[in-house]
């Protein structure tokens, strides 16, 4: 007579919560809400920190934009178009053009994690950044510790 071994099947809930989530069990559940890291002074240190980055990312933009002369990505100018441009460029030619979007970008970056902060989250992106503030690193540290901790209890 064949036996059959008994098992622990998981509710409907947690079968449908396992289905939806990747590597559930692996995740540890750490909030995001930045209340839980810091105080309200810190996230205001960490927005006027950003504040400056954003500002002087303008200057800097401006004058790489300027020395970039027409090798920059026109207003005017499709993303294709400005695409097939840079790729017949010299590589010197793409360093400086692309200068003035990197600025951009950190600026799109730098404004992200600012609207998250204010809204109450920590953006998962801010890591890119924390060099700007040291408040920052600390928040992103804590949550860090968090998570191990987390993850700690679960093993």
């Amino acid at each position: 007579m064949i036996r059959l071994t008994q098992h622990n099947w998981p509710s409907r809930e947690e079968w449908a919560i396992r289905q939806r989530t990747a590597y559930y069990d692996d995740a540890p559940s750490v909030s995001d809400a930045v209340a839980h890291y810091s105080s309200p002074a810190e996230i205001e240190q960490v927005i006027a920190d950003l504040k400056a980055r954003w500002k002087e990312c303008g200057r800097q933009m401006t004058t790489v934009k300027k020395a970039a002369g027409p090798l920059a990505k026109q207003t005017t100018e499709t993303g294709i178009a400005y695409t097939q441009r840079y790729l017949s460029m010299t590589e010197a030619e793409q360093d400086l053009s692309q200068r003035p979007e990197d600025f951009r970008r950190e600026r799109k970056l730098i404004n992200e994690v600012i609207r998250k902060l204010r809204d109450g989250e920590l953006c998962w992106r801010a890591q890119k950044i924390s060099s700007v503030s040291p408040t920052l690193c600390t928040i992103l540290d804590r949550r860090h510790a968090e998570g191990k901790r987390v993850y700690q209890t679960r093993l």
